[in-house]
């Protein structure tokens, strides 16, 4: 017996609409790659923002546990996410204090491929 596919096809204009949408609500969005050393117990990945904007690290990926309060045991940390309504013009608001950004770059292929866009619902 074989399973149907019970997804639904989207016309067309439905397809462009969302790919519309999409668009929109990436467009700001920016992958981060922070290099943390000498980490401690302050350290809080879910505090990560920019001054102005609700807006904190989202689909974090490092060495640290899914818990956010939880910071391993190492001399460097390097953690990889992504920032909504990026604003190049602002610093990053951490643990730590305020951080200036370097210019933006294209994303390396490589990240692209370790680091895809995992969209929310």
């Amino acid at each position: 017996m074989t399973a149907k596919c019970d997804a639904q096809r989207l016309s067309n204009r439905e397809s462009n609409r969302v790919i519309k949408q999409i668009r929109a609500e990436t467009a700001t969005a920016v992958l981060i790659e922070l290099l943390v050393t000498n980490p401690d117990d302050c350290f809080n990945l879910s505090t990560v923002h920019q001054p102005g904007s609700d807006h904190v690290a989202y689909d974090g990926q490092s060495v640290i546990p899914t818990r956010y309060f939880e910071v391993p045991s190492s001399d460097v940390l390097r953690v990889v996410f992504y920032l909504h309504d990026f604003d190049p013009a602002k610093p990053l608001a951490t643990s730590y204090g305020l951080m200036p950004f370097p210019p933006v770059q294209d994303m390396p292929k490589y990240r692209q491929r370790l680091s895809a866009y995992p969209p929310v619902d």
